[in-house]
């Protein structure tokens, strides 16, 4: 489903309005004392969670087109950049 422009900017207008990081901390992924993605990382060996992260920049940058929504490819560097961030 493709969001009119329109429809865009009042969700992200009611996004910052309530000050939520839809990107690098969304409240759906950040309750209770662990973070999902650090989970996700300690179940996996490295090499798997790079797979992982990967596998969502891909997915993110791909659907994006369809979304309409420049937040997702925000999500996409997230996820590269959290790929370099443990390669470190």
């Amino acid at each position: 489903m493709k969001h009119s422009q329109q429809d865009i900017e009042a969700m992200n207008q009611a996004i910052d309005e309530l000050g939520l990081d839809m990107v690098n901390h969304p409240p759906h992924y950040t309750t209770g004392p662990v973070e999902c993605i650090e989970a996700i990382q300690s179940a996996l060996t490295p090499e798997e969670f790079r797979g992982y992260c990967k596998g969502n920049a891909i997915k993110y940058a791909w659907r994006e087109r369809n979304k309409g929504w420049s937040q997702d490819l925000d999500k996409a560097i997230w996820y590269l950049n959290r790929i370099l961030e443990t390669e470190q």
